[in-house]
């Protein structure tokens, strides 16, 4: 399989439903790991595209950040609010970006 992908922004090489929510699971306090909250889907069964997808995740050049309005946090008013689902906005380094939505924080 051959792939081109000159003129494309990241987030159209990677597409919305090549990404997959992943449930965090926090202390009241802690700082969020908004990156452990996306995972390539599990439909993706090409390894070419799931290594390609997982170097842009693991690109340090690559945001996460809670684009939940309002924004969650970790305290304890937030905790007993468990589940708490949102968005998690993954920016990659082009500034093209993709919302992993229905991601849980407990």
């Amino acid at each position: 399989m051959t792939v081109q992908y000159e003129d494309l922004k990241i987030a159209e090489i990677i597409t919305k439903e090549n990404l997959a929510p992943e449930t965090l699971k926090v202390w009241v306090g802690d700082t969020i790991p908004w990156k452990n909250g996306v995972k390539v889907a599990d439909s993706v069964t090409d390894e070419t595209l799931k290594t390609t997808i997982e170097g842009y995740l693991n690109d340090a050049k690559t945001s996460f950040n809670d684009h939940t309005n309002p924004a969650r946090t970790s305290t304890k008013e937030a905790a007993e609010n468990n589940p708490n689902k949102g968005t998690i906005r993954v920016t990659f380094s082009d500034k093209s970006y993709i919302d992993v939505e229905n991601q849980e924080l407990y």
